[in-house]
């Protein structure tokens, strides 16, 4: 019979009462609903609502990586753009036994992946798999200048938030075109150990919040993996969250911001030329208001982000792309008054 995550462990307790336990610890006064200020677009909204949420019912699943013996409890959720975009920043809503011990005595870093989606409609792979992710921030330092975390004021409300700044960590921009993707985040631990609560005891770990029940956008249900058979005796592959969990959240919280990329037509509505795309060698790029006067800073990714090439030029220019695989890329062009990127495709010669 196979063993499930129990609504106890999902809520951190291994307590009898597991209820009455996490009512005491996180059920306190309610933050007030989630606020994203920013000067860029949200990509995607899948927040939490009100911090904590009201209903116990709206945590989700505990997920971990221990340093002591390298066992790790993961989960992973999808998420859809709906055209070419710069990924700038990431946020992961989540809620712990203690926010102060947790940060200050626990944590020592965090791991956050992008994966294509499967065929399967699960994550392409998984973080035991480096390097087979689209986007991979292993082990990055708590005190991080590229990693915000948000607690709880002393509040009580166990709240404990993580926003990466994806430029930031790779030093360029991190671009995805359209499609469906899956997202996976843990913190990395120094002690699993249980807290005392008296009579009752609760697992040292972090827990995700489910998403608003308002939002209507989510796509399928997250997927577990308990590699290590942390908490469960199975589902050490990718496995639905509704078959590994008596917990009737399908999601975590999180959200995407960044900016939509430029389509050829709006580039083309720009003035600017690039021609011809697609390529199988030389790409020019005409800017027919320079007078040779101005400076192009240009940038090109691959498909997964990777800055391939950067320099700036004057005028009209042409970038050789003859040594570069056959594919998609993306070109991104920084001008004194505006920043433009687009999609660009190598051919075979």
């Amino acid at each position: 019979m196979k063993k499930k995550l129990s609504l106890a462990i999902l809520l951190l307790s291994v307590a009898v009462n597991a209820q009455e336990l996490i009512k005491r610890t996180f059920i306190t006064p309610s933050l007030p609903p989630v606020e994203t200020k920013s000067s860029q677009t949200l990509l995607w909204d899948q927040n939490p609502g009100t911090i904590p949420p009201p209903d116990l019912e709206l945590i989700s699943i505990p997920i971990t990586h221990s340093n002591v013996d390298d066992k790790a409890l993961w989960y992973a959720d999808d998420f859809k753009l709906s055209s070419a975009s710069e990924i700038t920043k990431i946020k992961i809503f989540g809620i712990t036994y203690d926010p102060n011990d947790f940060i200050n005595n626990n944590l020592t870093g965090v791991d956050l992946y992008i994966y294509a989606n499967s065929n399967d409609n699960i994550p392409s792979s998984n973080p035991s798999e480096v390097g087979t992710g689209l986007l991979e921030i292993i082990n990055l330092d708590s005190a991080s200048s590229a990693l915000e975390i948000e607690d709880d004021n002393g509040l009580g409300t166990g709240v404990v938030n993580f926003t990466f700044d994806i430029e930031e960590h790779n030093g360029s921009s991190f671009h995805l075109p359209e499609g469906t993707y899956w997202i996976s985040f843990f913190p990395r631990l120094d002690n699993l150990s249980y807290v005392d609560f008296g009579d009752e005891e609760a697992l040292k770990v972090w827990t995700t919040m489910g998403p608003d029940p308002d939002i209507t956008n989510t796509l399928s249900h997250g997927q577990v993996m308990d590699k290590d058979m942390v908490l469960t005796d199975n589902y050490t592959t990718w496995t639905s969250v509704l078959e590994a969990s008596d917990n009737e959240v399908e999601n975590f919280a999180f959200t995407i911001e960044g900016n939509p990329l430029l389509s050829v037509d709006e580039f083309e509505e720009d003035s600017l030329s690039i021609y011809p795309n697609p390529t199988n060698g030389p790409l020019t790029i005409d800017n027919p208001s320079d007078d040779g006067s101005i400076v192009t800073h240009y940038t090109v990714f691959d498909i997964n982000g990777r800055k391939i090439s950067t320099g700036k030029e004057t005028g009209m220019f042409t970038l050789d792309m003859e040594a570069l695989s056959a594919g998609p890329y993306f070109l991104q062009l920084d001008l004194p008054d505006r920043s433009l990127t687009t999609k660009i495709i190598k051919q075979h010669p």
